[in-house]
């Protein structure tokens, strides 16, 4: 959490030690305090006459005063002020009390390393609070929600014949600008862009800030979705216009959600509602959408709802499974591996379409739990594959933008293959080809920590996005994969152009060769030919359960058997 100045914490405890001790263990996770401390009810008095403090760290058992005395003496004075309570000696219910009273979390003596998380999310929530409290937003200068509202409900009281347009806005790539050039710069670009919407709002037009990096416009005069879109448009122009922070010159973009349905005539809430609505259809989109409201979108929003709730109970309930899909080596047609694939069984619907619930998984963030699953499922897989007899055999697991951003990733990754006692290079992460583009410094240090677990490293997809050399020379890959959009025409429609290049190009840097969606005996051996190693797709097998899989691994060593003994004879 950054600050700007130290934070005033009041201690109410009374061991100079412990104060202390505490005081160094906020230090040591990166937050500069500066305490005082009491320890009595008179000099808790005095001190909460001074204004200031940011928090209060509360003992439970002082010789003259307990946690509940203190917390309604801090109450009397301030209703909002984070108290949290770290003690010893405090039973469960008066823990349970001290909660009811208002107490914002409790840290027992034994665990000191709650404390500066538990500071940290207390210090958020008041920061949130104080914002929503202010008229004004305090990183953009513009009005906030609240603001936005009350001048929507004055506009509804003016009896305004013409409703306006209430535009809801979102930057693109906002959290890799802050996360790449730091919250200072983050907050510059969010004032710059507060900037130029005061510039389009002009005299007649209103600009707020929602939150973080959405914002919100409103336009009188736009009565039709032509006009109103041709405005969103220059919304996007505007931001679109070079903005330079520090030495960076960086390029914004917006999707925007339109609302027309009389502004000025409902509650300000359920139009901003709608707004927010039309921008996550925009969001859907892709980069740079506008979307206006439609009466579906509210139904939309409630099946999306539906899906993220059993979703939840999916993950709960044990209802993901993982299918395999074989990888056979294209020179002797043995299966040496498998692609574990996600797949939901609903307890109603049967089997769930992949691209149905996915991104839902992605968009909620129940993919990194998801994910943790899949990767710990797929080395299980791995683990009895070997037992049964098949020594060789790898599985690929494919890994999100959200999974591979993950600070703790290689460390699931160890734990995994700790776990199940499988060798790391038994294990191949895949990641899109996109994914690898992004952020390239960070991609390689985690691609490089994965590397030295001994793990395969995989491209998936490779063709469909932004191809770079010089990025698969940087990267510590093993392995790219050739996406089935060049695999389809093989033999048909196109003579394999692209197939080949990225076959020659991943042999001139000493990388295998994967061709995904293989479907007839001319693609493989044309495949073959060129160079490819390995192949997956309904040729050689659809994705199947792990029985299936056991059983058609089973069937290819007892093949296998019969030939070596015939062969001997």
């Amino acid at each position: 959490m950054t600050r700007l100045t130290p934070i005033r914490l009041l201690m109410v405890e009374d061991s100079e030690d412990d104060a202390l001790l505490m005081t160094e263990l906020l230090a040591a996770a990166g937050l500069v305090v500066e305490p005082a401390r009491v320890d009595n009810a008179a000099d808790l008095e005095a001190a909460m006459r001074v204004d200031g403090w940011d928090a209060v760290i509360c003992d439970h058992n002082l010789p003259a005063l307990d946690a509940l005395s203190a917390l309604a003496i801090v109450r009397r004075h301030d209703g909002e002020l984070p108290f949290i309570i770290v003690s010893g000696g405090i039973s469960d219910q008066q823990a349970v009390a001290a909660m009811h009273a208002g107490a914002a979390d409790f840290v027992h003596k034994d665990n000191y390393t709650r404390l500066a998380p538990a500071l940290e999310r207390e210090l958020r929530a008041a920061r949130v609070r104080a914002r929503d409290a202010a008229p004004l937003d305090d990183i953009t200068g513009l009005p906030n929600r609240n603001a936005l509202f009350e001048h929507l409900a004055r506009l509804a009281a003016s009896g305004r014949q013409s409703s306006p347009a209430l535009f809801a806005i979102d930057l693109n790539r906002f959290r890799q600008i802050n996360a790449g050039l730091g919250s200072l710069a983050g907050n510059a670009v969010l004032a710059a862009v507060a900037g130029r919407l005061r510039e389009l709002a002009g005299a007649g037009g209103y600009a707020a800030s929602l939150w973080a990096d959405r914002f919100a416009l409103v336009v009188e005069n736009l009565s039709d979705q032509a006009s109103a879109t041709r405005m969103a448009r220059a919304i996007q122009e505007k931001l679109a216009e070079p903005l330079r922070i520090g030495d960076q010159e960086l390029f914004l973009g917006a999707s925007i959600g339109i609302c027309l349905d009389d502004v000025a005539g409902d509650s300000p809430e359920a139009c901003l509602h709608r707004a927010e609505l039309a921008l996550n259809a925009a969001k859907m989109d892709g980069r740079n959408g506008i979307r206006h409201h439609h009466a579906g979108m509210a139904r939309a929003d409630q099946a999306r709802l539906t899906l993220e709730s059993a979703l939840h109970r999916a993950l709960r309930e044990r209802e993901f499974e993982l299918y395999y899909q074989p990888q056979v080596d294209l020179a002797d047609g043995r299966v040496t591996g498998a692609e574990a694939l996600l797949r939901w069984r609903h307890p109603e619907r049967g089997l769930v379409a992949p691209g149905e619930f996915i991104p839902a998984l992605e968009e909620t963030g129940l993919i990194v739990p998801v994910g943790a699953w899949a990767l710990r499922e797929a080395c299980a897989r791995v683990r009895a594959w070997r037992d049964a007899g098949h020594a060789g055999m790898r599985c690929a697991v494919n890994l999100s933008v959200i999974q591979f951003r993950q600070p703790d990733l290689v460390e699931r990754v160890r734990a995994a293959l700790a776990e199940t006692g499988i060798p790391a290079s038994a294990l191949e992460l895949e990641i899109t080809e996109n994914l690898a583009m992004h952020d390239e410094e960070s991609t390689l240090r985690t691609l490089r920590e994965l590397d030295r677990l001994g793990v395969g490293l995989a491209i998936d997809d490779f063709g469909t996005g932004y191809s770079s050399l010089a990025y698969l020379r940087r990267y510590p890959v093993d392995k790219l994969k050739i996406d089935r959009a060049f695999v389809d025409g093989i033999g048909a429609s196109e003579d394999g152009a692209i197939a080949r290049a990225v076959i020659a190009m991943a042999r001139s840097l000493n990388l295998r060769v994967v061709a995904e969606g293989v479907e007839t005996p001319l693609q493989a051996e044309f495949l073959r030919r060129h160079g490819c190693q390995e192949a997956q797709g309904f040729l050689y097998g659809r994705p199947l359960p792990a029985a299936e899989l056991d059983a058609l691994l089973a069937g290819a060593q007892a093949r296998a058997a019969t030939r070596s003994a015939y062969s001997a004879a």
